[in-house]
């Protein structure tokens, strides 16, 4: 691997590259065709046939649906003190959060790690990477498994990090090689490495050569033992490498059932184009007594027999057709789908398959003692931690690069949406019953539904004399 080798070069190591091999097979099926998997022989009877099966896309779906239940549109990040909330969502904003973040946790699933890193934009530095002027503003990148690098790392953590990219400066593609590291006093630097993909050797360039990164230091001083990126993986245990600190995909250890539904899928095709009706016609039959045709020769229902061997010799034109076993397949695919959602940590029967509707959410409201809802919790856990983590770097980065007067320790919070497992609407009606009942208080409904603290519900609610209408008594 390309990145592998010019880190070598550099003095680095990373997770062995045979790890990579698996990504890109997680890729693979990702991206829907798996060669090995998909093109295949048939024999005939008389030779080999190539083949090639249809492609049901179910690694995406899986990916997809995880993303879909655990970073939503309706998932909301609260910070309690206002210039940290308008800092946080200034830098959302930018980096175009609310879709680059779903993105990035779907990958995270389909290829088991991603990572996010916070950068400062419009930074002055000098020579030595010291800081000649404010940054404008911090801004996140996503970076998928492919082009992550681990370097260091210790009970799992990764420390140390390379993130790859190409980018294009002017007619060139240039190697984009960020490098995260600790200096002795425990501090991390960022070293900045261009190198030219046009030459067989990776020659490296400087940053000035590249249209667009001229300003980019070599080398930037953070001053800071906080790293600036967070890596994101499923909350399952790495059972293809116990020592590395990289996630697995989600379906990791669903690829022969992820083989099963293709094949199943395959199959039904199949069963379609061999179960339709034709009609055998003999030589004779293919034209009038004027010479001219009979059958429009671009109808697929007509099959012309070289010689008169239909069952009846003296039957010119025969419909031919069997029946089709619908209901075998139909069976046969909801089976398939129901290991791979099992396998993958969706539950026994996520989705339901007919041959009219074709794969679909089996329910839109799950059961809170399900192994879904379990596994979904779990997942929750790591983004969580990751969101936290984000925006303590975010605020660090704003306070020490952008002239910012930031509360680091701000409290706050991620709000999941439950809606896939309760109905909210009735949950909300509930909640007004035992309001008007007194069986809970007005901070409390507050602190619920508007996701405040006690202290901002309180101050929130009017005084009980200004919901009266009567005068106060003197």
């Amino acid at each position: 691997m390309r990145e592998i080798s010019i880190l070598k070069k550099l003095g680095f190591t990373t997770v062995p590259e045979s790890y990579y091999t698996k990504i890109d097979l997680w890729k693979r099926w990702y991206q829907g065709y798996v060669k090995e998997h998909h093109d295949y022989y048939w024999y005939n009877g008389q030779q080999l046939v190539p083949m090639k099966k249809l492609q049901a896309g179910m690694a995406k779906k899986v990916a997809e649906d995880w993303a879909d239940l655990s970073l939503n549109e309706k998932v909301s990040i609260t910070l309690e003190g206002k210039a940290e909330q308008e800092f946080w969502d200034s830098v959302c904003k930018t980096s175009k959060w609310r879709k680059n973040a779903s993105k990035n946790q779907e990958l995270t699933f389909a290829l088991g790690t991603t990572a996010i890193v916070a950068r400062v934009s419009g930074l002055t530095v000098n020579e030595n990477g010291e800081i000649a002027a404010p940054a404008k503003s911090v801004t996140l990148d996503f970076v998928r498994a492919d082009h992550i690098f681990p370097l260091a790392w210790a009970r799992g953590e990764i420390l140390d990090c390379a993130f790859s990219q190409v980018v294009t400066g002017g007619e060139k593609e240039y190697l984009y090689l960020q490098i995260h590291v600790r200096d002795d006093r425990g501090e991390y630097d960022v070293f900045n490495h261009f190198f030219d993909t046009s030459s067989r050797t990776a020659k490296e360039v400087n940053a000035s050569a590249v249209k667009g990164y001229e300003n980019v230091p070599s080398v930037f001083h953070t001053g800071s033992t906080q790293r600036l990126f967070v890596i994101n993986t499923p909350n399952i245990v790495n059972n293809v490498d116990l020592d590395c600190p990289m996630g697995i995909s989600v379906y990791a250890n669903a690829l022969h059932q992820l083989g099963v539904v293709d094949n199943v899928f395959s199959g039904f095709d199949g069963e379609i184009q061999l179960g339709r009706k034709r009609v055998a016609v003999q030589p004779e039959g293919l034209k009038s007594v004027d010479g001219k045709p009979v059958f429009d020769p671009s109808d697929i229902a007509f099959y012309v027999l070289p010689t008169p061997k239909t069952q009846n010799p003296q039957t010119i034109i025969e419909e031919l057709g069997g029946d089709l076993r619908i209901d075998e397949y139909e069976k046969a695919m909801q089976l398939a789908l129901n290991k791979l959602s099992l396998k993958c940590g969706l539950g026994c029967n996520h989705w339901k398959f007919s041959a009219s509707g074709g794969i679909t959410t089996a329910t839109e409201v799950i059961s809170a003692n399900s192994d879904e809802f379990r596994t979904l919790k779990k997942h929750e856990i790591t983004i969580n931690d990751c969101i936290m983590e984000l925006i303590h770097i975010v605020l660090m980065l704003g306070n020490k690069f952008c002239g910012k007067s930031l509360n680091e320790g701000v409290a706050m919070s991620v709000d999941f949406d439950d809606s896939i497992i309760e109905d909210t609407n009735t949950d909300f009606e509930r909640d007004c019953r035992m309001l008007s009942m007194g069986i809970i208080s007005r901070v409390e409904f507050r602190m619920r539904w508007r996701n405040e603290d006690e202290k901002t519900a309180e101050k929130a609610l009017p005084k009980l004399e200004e919901l009266s209408d009567e005068p106060p008594e003197e």
